[in-house]
């Protein structure tokens, strides 16, 4: 072979090795240029979806902030609302304090007016006793607080017979008579309440007196006469106080039962040496005796006409 013909060989074999490497570029350059689209577009998919979620966080970023501030502003409404509260505690608790000091003062005015008002019902109760005489019985029941003064001034014992009781109760009738005057109604007091009331507990009669004197009308000797028989230990049932008429007004005077009946026992005609014209218009001396011996009723008016009478366990409205 010449060599013309293998430079052209040469040649020809360059062009097509030139040819198949131009190919074999340009399908090269076709590959990149696609993969760089590609990434092109993957990238800007990739910078828009950032871009996305960026843009999402940022309104979320906006909208907790939105949040927090309106949070912070109910901390600060609730931290208002707390020293609000507080010092409303402070005043409710400045307020229970007044109140409960008002409470323990009303609950010491309480406890004085329940105190007055025991005093009042304990007046009110006694006022009834002392001015209604169907209540006045119950004043009778007094009178073993003068047990001491019938045994130590008196000198008696429980009478074991018939004829014991009838000397226990002249003795009685004649310490009346040297021993309590005759005077009108006194005044009674419970506190510093006083009235003026009509009957006595024996005890009481033996306390209250005028101007120091021992004194007493006829209910108030009729009361002292029973309460002193039952404190020597006579029963309730056999000394009765009896009201009603003597031609003089109304007069309380006793009844004693003796021997199987009852006599009429008038205190009152005790007192040695009183007139009683004052009282009751009569006019001589009141000193009837009480016998010894006999028994018979021991008075000094005309007539008595009984209304009612009464013990220490009860009143009767017919006697």
């Amino acid at each position: 072979m010449k060599w013309k013909e293998i430079k052209e060989y040469i040649i020809a074999t360059f062009l097509v090795l030139l040819f198949f490497i131009t190919i074999i570029s340009l399908s090269s350059a076709q590959y990149y240029k696609n993969r760089i689209v590609f990434l092109n577009q993957t990238w800007n998919k990739e910078k828009n979806d950032i871009l996305e979620q960026l843009e999402l966080q940022k309104e979320r970023t906006t909208s907790v902030k939105k949040l927090l501030d309106v949070r912070e502003k109910e901390i600060i409404n609730l931290t208002n609302r707390i020293r609000i509260l507080n010092n409303e505690i402070w005043n409710l608790n400045f307020q229970y304090n007044i109140t409960k000091s008002n409470l323990e003062f009303t609950e010491t005015q309480l406890g004085q007016t329940q105190m007055l008002l025991d005093i009042a019902e304990n007046y009110q109760e006694r006022v009834r006793q002392g001015t209604i005489l169907s209540e006045s019985y119950k004043l009778l029941g007094d009178y073993d607080k003068v047990k001491e003064i019938i045994v130590n001034k008196i000198g008696i014992s429980t009478p074991t017979t018939e004829k014991e009781k009838w000397e226990i109760a002249k003795v009685m009738y004649d310490w009346l008579g040297t021993s309590y005057s005759y005077c009108s109604d006194k005044g009674f007091c419970v506190g510093e309440q006083c009235t003026q009331i009509q009957f006595f507990s024996p005890d009481e009669l033996l306390i209250y007196g005028s101007q120091d004197v021992l004194c007493g009308d006829c209910d108030d000797k009729a009361h002292l006469f029973a309460g002193m028989l039952y404190a020597s230990g006579i029963p309730h049932r056999e000394v009765m106080v009896v009201c009603g008429y003597i031609p003089e007004g109304y007069h309380c005077w006793n009844r004693i039962f003796v021997n199987n009946r009852w006599y009429r026992i008038d205190p009152v005609c005790s007192n040695v040496g009183t007139l009683l014209l004052e009282h009751f218009g009569l006019d001589f001396l009141s000193e009837k005796a009480f016998p010894l011996n006999e028994y018979r009723d021991v008075d000094c008016f005309s007539s008595y006409e009984a209304k009612s009478g009464y013990t220490a366990d009860g009143y009767y409205s017919n006697v």
